[in-house]
């Protein structure tokens, strides 16, 4: 996996692109699921709504992977500025 998001840290710009590639594809399964969840009742929502954050598999791993490639990209930066 370090190897595909950046090179071992000696590519940012290959970070970058998954950083963006992420928040595209989380953003639309959350517009997907809304959708469906606009189909509920009010009152289903907001029952769905109060779960705690482990519930929501697509938020979760949106937070895990952005967290670890927001890592990957400041390493990326300082192997690079400091050649």
């Amino acid at each position: 996996m370090h190897s595909l998001s950046s090179e071992h840290s000696t590519n940012w710009f290959l970070v970058l692109l998954w950083i963006i590639f992420i928040g595209i594809v989380t953003s639309i399964a959350i517009k997907a699921s809304t959708i469906s969840i606009s189909l509920i009742s009010v009152e289903s929502y907001q029952k769905i709504s109060e779960k705690p954050l482990w519930y929501m598999p697509v938020i979760f791993l949106n937070k895990v992977s952005l967290g670890y490639l927001y890592y990957q990209f400041l390493m990326s930066v300082r192997k690079d500025t400091r050649k």
